[in-house]
């Protein structure tokens, strides 16, 4: 019977994390907790292009070679953690935001389809009730107005915000520091197989 002599000579000063990740050839390549250094940059230069993207999504979307473990390390290693603000910070920041504003100087303006209240629209449909709600309110006084239409379109927008102005004016109100703040719908903007030029909304405001 002979002797079985192995491939492979193991040190005895190898650690049993370097057994699990020895070579043929007699080299010790690293511990499986490390990662080479050419992958490590490689993560952290897309992480810094990417600095909302967590190891998940980086690994998939860029094939990463590494574990997310191991890149959640180096992310944390790095410094690289992004520390979401606490609700009260964020509520602390808008409080303060408000602060600085003056009344009636930033009111945003949005509308709301009334066909999800389930009480409303039976009613809606049996005797003719609008379908749509125009809300106005000032960012800094906490101040609403609400008006009503049928249809969602520039033209409903442009009466209400017509009137809201008139009524800012009438009470001595300066139009040249309002702002009027919206999320650039179709029913502000006009769509997108309008005629060139302003909507009826966005004539009000230039006047």
């Amino acid at each position: 019977m002979g002797l079985f002599e192995p491939k492979t000579v193991v040190p005895l000063t190898a650690t049993l994390k370097g057994l699990l990740v020895w070579r043929s050839g007699g080299e010790c390549r690293g511990t499986a907790h490390n990662t080479r250094v050419q992958i490590e940059e490689r993560v952290v230069a897309l992480r810094q292009s990417q600095p909302a993207w967590g190891p998940e999504r980086l690994k998939m979307h860029y094939g990463l070679q590494v574990s997310t473990k191991a890149i959640a390390r180096i992310i944390r290693q790095r410094g690289l953690v992004r520390h979401r603000k606490k609700k009260s910070r964020k509520q602390r920041d808008l409080r303060e935001l408000k602060r600085a504003l003056k009344p009636f100087e930033l009111i945003g303006v949005d509308v709301k389809d009334l066909l999800d209240i389930e009480r409303y629209w039976p009613q809606m449909r049996l005797v003719g009730l609008p379908r749509y709600q125009f809300t106005a309110r000032d960012v800094r006084t906490g101040g609403v107005w609400h008006g009503y239409g049928a249809t969602k379109d520039s033209t409903n927008a442009a009466i209400f915000v017509r009137t809201l102005l008139a009524q800012l004016a009438y009470y001595g109100v300066d139009l040249s520091e309002v702002t009027i703040q919206t999320d650039n719908g179709s029913e502000f903007i006009g769509g997108v197989g309008k005629k060139k030029g302003e909507s009826a909304f966005q004539r009000v405001l230039r006047e």
